[in-house]
């Protein structure tokens, strides 16, 4: 039930009060108590309030103002002497205020409870056996609340054996009425025959901690004897068409039948929905806590043998009135009218009343008056509001299951008039032009405004150019005779306030004429717009531009030059459209407006969206651009791949269908990639230039199609004994043509038939290499091998060609032979030796191992030794990192992947070169014809531990590279003559070599072949020796060392 969403409380009493401050700390609580229990019952609120005067009423009535016998007063406290029955009801606290003003809490409900004795009552009941049969619980006495009382029935003829019934019991053939106590059979028996009292009992509550309970008197029971006991079902107790309840709270539905044999009764919800969570005794549902959703109607069944019968009742939620709109305190104008509204809701439909002061209001429709704008809602109108009118009013909401009140203080307000807005001492205005004098007044009650000109009233219906309102005096067009002094005088009963100023009227403003703007303008011109103005001349005339709308700034405007009434505009596509001039002064303005139209080049196609057609092509669409008032002679479409959103690629001329565009709005883009993902931009271009690239498009991918290219098989092989290793390159993601992609693999071995291959499926797209198993003799056999790719769309590619792979490999047996010292230098040494034949498996390189005589001479501590292998199978290699002048041996031996072979035998020692030339070349002279290059230097000498020279190099290279890409021209002596390749500037340097390796370069030397130039460069050529001690240590040392072995 819609309703039901907005209750948040069942409680009997719901309160809310809306005051600017909190009056009350405490208020009167709500109590239940047995009656008898206790001689009085004390009941108290607390004001937060200095002096505060209590009273108390009940149910809205006062109760007596001073103590008596019944009721006596302590401060917020109430005491009830010796309560009874006519005690019960809703009390509240009532608070006068020092300033007079009342308010009243809350209720706060006291209900008794008790059980009255019964009444004496003559009753006999005589019923054949095999019927049904319903005995009155008769003479019950006064009790409540009714909701705390509970019944049974006990049998009181034989005294050995009382038998008691319940509401509680499960026993289907009879049932106890929760509601009115009635005991129900549903087929008598001879045993049911007997004398029965009703008990009435108080249910969670006692008198001094003992039970009460009452009981009616005996009611004979007969049952007779009867020749048929078959009885068709029928119902004895049936629920109400509609049942109310309260959300939250308990809830018993009842229905008993009679018949035979026994019904069986059962309860279910219409409509399919679940039963709330209850149990079922007899003939009652009992729901502990109803919930929302638990409205509908429910069916209560009876089943008897095979005749079935229903009765139906109806669950709608009822619930103490909720606010929907509360009071608020506010402050009235003396002699204005106070309005209130309040609105609730509530089940049964609620009554609304009001009370100022603690006392009921009561309408006069003279000063009080109360409008019901419809049920649920109650409007309070006090009219002329006075002091006797300041208070607390409450606005109070009740139905059958609680109270609602809302609180609110209305103060009275009175002000002598103040000016909230009032005109200038100077207004000037322009002829013609509308003008307002503010002035706007607060006070209370409302200020008489009048208004005068030059010191005489002002008849304002006699001007029909005049208006007043609240807001002012407003004047609809100024004449040169309105020129004068104004006043606005303010007045109430309090007092009154004036305030003057003056109205100066002067010539308008307005444009005279303005630039012709009729032609075309092309993109680069500059324009020049002007406007002229006509204005009062003992004014101030200022100029401002508008572009579109928008003000364009006197200066940083790009494109734009502003000079009070002119404009120049360099040209553009984007500067089309309507400018604005705007002339103004103190009294007014004028504008106006004149439209230019630029030529340029197109605006960027806009709306660019995409749709995959295939696995090549996408069609494409756009939005036209503006032309800038020339047609289109061409359209561009690029494209650029985006499988990476950090990395895109470059974009690239796309190819589209049709080849030529001029004007389309769109077209296929065709030779696309398969499942990548592409952007594309579009250009317009037209007479007068390229217009700009669009934005990018949204990212789209074609369709799944066939793997871009054929995975590479790699050399692969190696791998132990009994495999066959197949290697090979994955393709890159944007190859596979779809989401995914998977390599199939097949090997036969050499010399036979393709038709005898095995293959091998692998689905991980990164995999790289897959094993066979072969015999385990079969040591280096060659097998062909093909591998292609099939895609998770379904499609394939190609085989790749037919290659060779080996099968399993074990390490080389052979020696390396034939080992020869090709050059020795200081530093380092190149050796070349015969390459060990592919006999166990092939030969993936070689390892060298190196030792220093100096430190290992007997060749013992490997871990001292220097060892390279070289980058591929080729034999030779460069020794480097060596010292000058010191005696070293090595042995070689190759490698393939199962492993190492033998080293060859020791070789050597030999004796490392001299260090190089340590002296770069001095004093170059370079003499530059056209593309001849004459360059010559001084001598360089080497040193004693250094190797004689033999020549130098001579190192030239291009403006922009470096050395490394230099070309070198040696030469044995301290000249040379170079012909360039062309006419450019180039770098030159020189240095020194001999056996033990390269000397240092000389300086650097720019030089350009455009012209012909002489640059000498003189340097140090000291050629003062330095002789290293250390290495003649080293040399004499070898020499002793070799000549004694």
């Amino acid at each position: 039930m819609r309703r039901a969403l907005f209750i948040l409380l069942w409680t009997l009493i719901s309160v809310t009060a809306c005051l600017s401050e909190k009056v009350f700390l405490e208020e009167p609580k709500s109590l239940l108590l047995p009656l008898g229990s206790t001689s009085s019952i004390g009941m108290s609120c607390v004001a937060n309030v200095q002096t505060a005067t209590y009273s108390w009423i009940k149910d809205l009535v006062s109760l007596p103002p001073v103590s008596d016998a019944k009721y006596e007063y302590t401060g917020g406290n109430l005491k009830i002497n010796n309560p009874d029955e006519n005690d019960v009801g809703g009390y509240q606290c009532v608070v006068r205020m020092e300033d007079g003003s009342v308010i009243v809490s809350n209720f706060g409900n006291l209900t008794l409870a008790y059980i009255n004795d019964f009444q004496e009552v003559q009753s006999q009941k005589q019923v054949p056996e095999g019927a049904g049969a319903t005995m009155e619980c008769l003479g019950q006495g006064a009790h409540g609340p009714n909701n705390h009382v509970q019944y049974q029935w006990q049998t009181t003829d034989d005294e050995w054996e009382w038998r008691t019934y319940t509401s509680s019991s499960t026993d289907p053939n009879y049932y106890v009425s929760f509601r009115t106590g009635n005991l129900y059979f549903a087929n008598v028996k001879q045993a049911d025959k007997d004398s029965y009292q009703c008990h009435m009992r108080a249910r969670d509550w006692n008198l001094n901690g003992s039970k009460v309970e009452k009981e009616s008197s005996k009611f004979p029971f007969d049952v007779t004897p009867s020749g048929s006991t078959s009885n068709p079902a029928s119902f004895l107790l049936k629920p109400d068409s509609i049942t109310y309840a309260v959300l939250g709270g308990k809830l018993f539905l009842e229905c008993f039948a009679q018949g035979n044999p026994t019904p069986t009764i059962t309860w279910s919800k219409i409509g399919g929905g679940e039963m709330p969570s209850g149990a079922q005794r007899s003939g009652m549902y009992a729901i502990n806590q109803l919930a929302e959703g638990d409205e509908g109607t429910y069916r209560c069944t009876a089943t008897s043998g095979e005749r079935t019968i229903h009765t139906d009742t109806e669950i709608q939620f009822e619930f103490a009135p909720q606010w929907v709109q509360e009071i608020k305190s506010q402050t009235v104008d003396a002699t204005a009218t106070a309005v209130l509204t309040c609105e609730a809701k509530g089940s049964p439909q609620v009554d609304i009343f009001w009370m100022q002061n603690g006392e009921r209001l009561a309408a006069d429709d003279v000063k009080v008056s109360i409008i019901a704008s419809h049920v649920e809602e109650s409007v309070l109108y006090i009219n002329n509001f006075s002091d006797d009118d300041v208070g607390y009013y409450q606005c109070i909401a009740r139905n059958a299951h609680g109270t609602s009140l809302s609180s609110a203080k209305l103060s009275k307000n009175e002000m002598k008039p103040t000016f909230v807005k009032v005109f200038p001492d100077v207004t000037a205005s322009a002829s013609g032009s509308p003008i307002t004098f503010p002035c706007q007044v607060q006070a209370a009650p409302p200020a008489e405004i009048r208004w005068y000109k030059d010191d005489q009233e002002l008849d304002i219906l006699s001007v029909p150019r005049f208006g007043v309102d609240d807001k002012g005096l407003h004047i609809e067009w100024v004449d040169v005779d309105d020129a004068g002094i104004y006043m606005c005088n303010a007045s109430n009963f309090l007092g009154f306030i004036t305030t003057t100023g003056k109205l100066e009227v002067y010539e308008g403003t307005t444009i005279e004429s303005n630039s012709d703007t009729e032609y075309v303008y092309e993109a680069g011109d500059w324009i020049t717009l002007w406007c002229k103005a006509s204005y009062d001349q003992s004014l101030a005339l200022t100029w401002q531009w508008k572009f579109e709308g928008k003000t364009l700034r006197p200066f940083g405007e790009i494109g734009f030059d502003m000079n009070g009434n002119s404009l120049e505009i360099l040209a553009s596509g984007s500067r089309s459209g309507l400018y604005e001039c705007t002339a103004s002064t103190s009294v007014g303005s004028a504008s106006a407006e004149m439209l230019i139209h630029i030529e340029d080049a197109p605006n960027k196609p806009d709306d660019l969206k995409t749709e995959a057609k295939s696995s090549e092509s996408i069609f494409l669409r756009w939005e036209l651009p503006n032309t800038n008032l020339s047609p289109l002679l061409a359209e561009k479409v690029q494209a650029r791949l985006i499988n990476d959103l950090a990395a895109p690629g470059e974009w690239f001329d796309a190819r589209t269908d049709p080849a030529e565009l001029i004007d389309n709005h769109g077209c296929l883009v065709t030779t696309l990639l398969p499942f990548n993902f592409y952007q594309f931009r579009v250009r317009a271009s037209n007479s007068i230039g390229h217009g700009s690239y669009s934005d990018a498009s949204a990212r789209v991918r074609t369709l799944a199609g066939i793997p871009l290219k054929i995975p590479q098989l790699l050399k692969g092989g190696g791998g132990e004994p009994g495999e066959l290793v197949v290697e090979w390159q994955p393709l890159n993601e944007s190859d596979y043509g779809a989401a995914s992609v998977s390599y199939i693999i097949k090997i036969w071995k050499f010399n036979t038939s393709e038709e005898e291959a095995r293959s091998d499926f692998l689905a991980n797209p990164l995999e790289n290499r897959t094993i066979f198993r072969t015999n385990e003799d079969e040591i280096y056999e060659p097998y062909n091998q093909r591998i292609h790719a099939q895609n998770s769309a379904g499609f394939e590619s190609d085989w790749s060609d037919v290659s060779t792979v080996y099968s399993g490999e074990i390490p080389p047996v052979q020696n390396v032979s034939g080992i020869k010292m090709m050059t020795r230098q200081a530093y380092s040494f190149d050796i070349e030796w015969e390459p060990i034949e592919n006999i166990n498996g092939f030969t993936k390189g070689y390892k060298v191992s190196v030792v220093d005589w100096i430190v290992d001479a007997k060749m013992v501590q490997p871990e001292t030794w220097y060892n390279y292998t070289t980058i591929d199978e080729n034999p030779q290699i460069k020794v480097d990192n060596l010292t000058a002048i010191n005696a070293y041996s090595y042995k070689i031996a190759s490698f393939n992947s199962a492993g190492d072979g033998p080293y060859s035998e020791w070789n050597g020692p030999f004796l490392t070169r001299k260090r190089p030339p340590s002296r770069a070349p001095q004093n170059l002279d370079l003499g530059v014809t056209e593309k001849i290059v004459d360059i010559s230097w001084d001598y360089v000498e080497a040193r004693l531990d250094e190797e004689l020279i033999v020549g130098y190099k001579v190192s030239y290279w291009k403006d922009g590279q470096t050395r490394e890409d230099a070309r070198v021209a040696p030469t044995p002596y301290t000249q040379v003559q170079l012909k360039m390749m062309e006419k450019t500037e180039y770098m030159i340097a020189v240095r020194a070599y001999s056996k033990g390796g390269d000397g240092p370069y000389s300086e650097v030397i720019r030089f350009s072949t455009n012209i012909g130039s002489s640059i000498k460069l003189t340097g140090n050529s000291s050629n003062t020796l330095t002789v290293n001690l250390t290495l003649l240590v080293n040399l004499l040392t070898m020499c002793c060392y070799m000549l004694f072995k």
